[in-house]
């Protein structure tokens, strides 16, 4: 075997191994409850609500989070603003692990958690949509959500930054959606926000 060879697969393991560890501990978070809502306090929370006013958002409004995972923040943030929260994601034992992480914010009432792919989600009743950032493949999911989204819907999914897009793969928006408007947030834990509207924004 080629050096080159050897190097790239050895490159792809160690990156598939990194990939599983970070899947891991969202499973550790969401059975571990006072680790989920340490993570939940320090960064989710923040990372939302920066995310809803760029978003220009009220509460209220009906909202689906795909690849919701097993450690739902995203998803319980949002409920516990008042936002309407559909969240889906394809692993049936994430779901299952999300509903019991819901129940100990006592919003499994509140929560209406889907096993499906988000990529094929009829995205027109919803007034926006969270692509979590290991969604794949991101650029077609975030593409399919657009093209069934109503006028004035947005689109708001996560990107990585720095060292962490070695393992999750970056979306870039003027690939995605040239023709729509679009902002983007820096976070702290290597993570972007991008937020596409169908119409402009509210003040412009």
């Amino acid at each position: 075997m080629p050096l080159s060879s050897f190097i790239d697969k050895s490159k792809t393991n160690t990156l598939r191994v990194l990939a599983t560890l970070f899947g891991g501990l969202e499973y550790l978070g969401s059975n571990c409850i006072v680790l989920g809502k340490i993570y939940d306090l320090l960064f989710y929370r923040k990372m939302v609500r920066r995310e809803i006013v760029m978003a220009k958002l009220s509460p209220g409004a009906k909202v689906l989070h795909i690849g919701s995972g097993p450690l739902p923040l995203t998803a319980t943030c949002l409920s516990t603003i008042g936002f309407r929260v559909d969240a889906v994601d394809n692993s049936n034992a994430a779901i299952r692990a999300a509903v019991k992480v819901a129940k100990n914010y006592n919003l499994d009432k509140a929560i209406n958690f889907i096993e499906g792919e988000g990529i094929e989600i009829d995205c027109s009743a919803y007034d926006a949509v969270w692509v979590s950032f290991s969604v794949s493949p991101m650029e077609e999911v975030v593409r399919k959500v657009l093209s069934t989204l109503k006028n004035g819907g947005r689109v708001i999914y996560r990107n990585s930054r720095g060292w962490l897009s070695i393992l999750y793969q970056q979306a870039k928006p003027k690939v995605i959606a040239d023709s729509y408007p679009h902002r983007r947030i820096s976070h702290s834990l290597w993570k972007e926000s991008v937020i596409i509207t169908k119409n402009p924004f509210p003040e412009e």
